[in-house]
């Protein structure tokens, strides 16, 4: 847990000074989605975020999907967060990022089966 504060404060600051960076965006959805600690966990926040970083790649960068699907999971759209895994995999697919698919499929079971994720 602490890594994950440490991180997600990282992650912040550099946003501050780097508002449109999809890497950045997409990191910090992530943990605001998926963080081990219910109480920083801020799915509607990480939401936006992806959702910034998702259009700002013109729906390219996988994690950027990876962390959107994630946020809907957080905010219990199940349908939502399946939808948006798939399109994870597909943007993995065309940079043949195969561990990258693979992951994203079982975290797509796992939305299929209304579980969100945790860090």
């Amino acid at each position: 847990q602490g890594m994950e504060d440490q991180a997600l404060q990282h992650f912040q600051l550099a946003l501050d000074e780097q508002p449109e960076n999809v890497n950045l965006l997409s990191s910090v959805a992530w943990l605001l989605a998926t963080h081990s600690d219910v109480s920083k966990r801020d799915p509607q926040q990480a939401k936006l975020l992806a959702e910034r970083a998702w259009n700002a790649s013109d729906h390219q960068a996988p994690l950027a999907a990876d962390a959107l699907a994630a946020a809907y999971a957080g905010l219990n759209q199940f349908d939502r967060a399946v939808e948006i895994a798939e399109l994870a995999i597909q943007a993995a697919q065309k940079f043949d990022l195969s561990q990258l698919m693979t992951e994203i499929r079982l975290r797509q079971e796992q939305y299929k089966q209304g579980r969100v994720l945790r860090n």
